[in-house]
């Protein structure tokens, strides 16, 4: 990262929201967002194709390197135009209209409610391996009811319960490792000291798909620039300061896992991490981490059920939607916003499964990746915004490599639902171009 210049002044919030984020609440969505479902489910599956602890951190240092660098890259865009809405606003200053608005569309109704929808499923199943014996569509429709009305309640609130909620996750992952240290032994997996050349290509990507899906959210606070209190200065420090500690203690608890179960245990659990707890330290650990993965869940869709409504309100003041929803209360508090955004992910909750939602997500999410860093591109050769500072040289190109690298593993690990995502993308760029060429 390169700074060219002194850090121009912030500018003023638009239509009623207000710049009341300091750095810690920048922090604290960041990790809420990203710590979710995946830390708790991924380590069984890279624990398939990676049997050692050393091979096992290469997925994880790979996944956060290329989320570091996309998200470098929304953070210049941020700081280049800081306003409430994320990629659809860089994306209509850089490409069109046309362009920002079927990224915009497809993002407020198929990837950010799906993931919400997707993230509310990974807490009901953790509540199932508690006992707890609800439907698992009615347990995660009542979380994004929750999620939703703290953050409809005011944004300090959300912000304050994400502040406790991302604290207590981080704390909690230091169980696993502090088991893996103490009771954890390195011959539990001597037998299999293969490498990781033995394993097909197929698994190796999938394998990094789930991480990265693990790893993704890191986008979302983007859509929050617009409250944050210096956008051009916090986002920067909110990514790198929240990459690195997240490539740390993901290591750690894939590594500790190791050393507390062989990898043919971690492959086949429901709950790798919680497993190997319960390996270390008997069922009452494993009963405590399943608790931390519903807390953990519940923490991320609150942190998304945070930014997502920034997209629908952006939308609304921009006359794509019912001038309605982008009415904001006298504290700062797109409610309106925030109980479509939570009634469209209510929706998926109700007709979909988990993995059928963890597919969805990820078919298209790295397109749009790729198209908003082409957008930063763009922003860079006009000049838009004065940032005060760039991403890394090699920051775009990663991205653009691993968008490539994603989409082989889509089409190979769920052609089908990689076809139908295509289908989707294609099927509203259509409608979108029709409607401009009416214009």
């Amino acid at each position: 990262m390169t700074s060219d210049s002194p850090t121009p002044s912030e500018p003023t919030a638009e239509g009623g929201l207000r710049r009341q984020l300091g750095f810690p609440d920048g922090l604290a969505h960041f990790l809420g967002t990203i710590i979710g479902s995946g830390i708790f489910f991924a380590p069984g599956f890279v624990a398939a194709v990676t049997p050692t602890a050393g091979w096992s951190v290469v997925p994880w240092l790979l996944g956060a390197a290329a989320a570091c660098c996309g998200a470098l890259c929304y953070a210049e865009c941020g700081a280049r135009l800081p306003r409430a809405g994320g990629f659809f606003v860089y994306l209509e200053e850089a490409l069109g209209p046309a362009v920002a608005q079927v990224a915009a569309w497809l993002g407020l109704l198929i990837t950010y409610p799906a993931s919400a929808a997707g993230i509310a499923w990974g807490c009901a199943l953790a509540l199932g391996q508690l006992g707890v014996t609800l439907w698992p569509p009615v347990l995660a429709m009542g979380a994004i009811v929750l999620a939703a009305a703290l953050n409809a309640l005011h944004v300090r609130t959300a912000a304050w319960s994400l502040r406790l909620l991302s604290t207590g996750k981080l704390l909690g992952l230091a169980l696993p490792i502090l088991v893996g240290v103490w009771w954890g032994s390195s011959e539990v997996n001597a037998e299999a000291q293969f490498l990781p050349a033995t394993v097909g290509a197929t698994a190796w990507f999938s394998c990094l798909s789930l991480v990265l899906w693990s790893l993704d959210g890191w986008s979302d606070i983007t859509l929050l620039a617009g409250e944050l209190r210096e956008p051009r200065r916090q986002l920067p420090r909110i990514v790198i300061t929240g990459i690195y500690l997240l490539a740390l203690t993901y290591a750690a608890v894939q590594v500790s896992v190791f050393r507390l179960l062989p990898a043919s245990e971690l492959a086949s659990a429901d709950l790798p991490v919680a497993a190997a707890v319960e390996a270390g330290l008997g069922e009452g650990a494993g009963r405590l981490l399943a608790i931390l993965a519903a807390v953990s869940t519940f923490g991320a869709l609150t942190a998304l059920l945070m930014s997502y409504p920034r997209l629908t309100w952006r939308l609304s003041r921009d006359g794509l939607l019912p001038t309605a929803l982008s009415r904001v209360g006298a504290d700062g508090t797109p409610g309106r916003a925030v109980m479509v955004s939570a009634g469209l992910a209510l929706v998926y909750a109700l007709h979909s499964s988990f993995n059928e939602l963890v597919s969805l997500f990820t078919i298209a999410i790295w397109f749009f990746y790729s198209l908003t860093t082409f957008g930063l591109l763009r922003l860079r050769a006009r000049n838009v915004g004065e940032p005060g500072w760039s991403a890394p040289v090699l920051a775009p190109a990663v991205v653009f490599l691993t968008t490539a690298a994603i989409s082989v593993a889509t089409f190979r690990y769920a052609p089908q639902k990689a076809l139908a995502g295509l289908a989707v993308l294609a099927a509203a760029a259509l409608i979108q171009w029709y409607r401009f060429r009416g214009r």
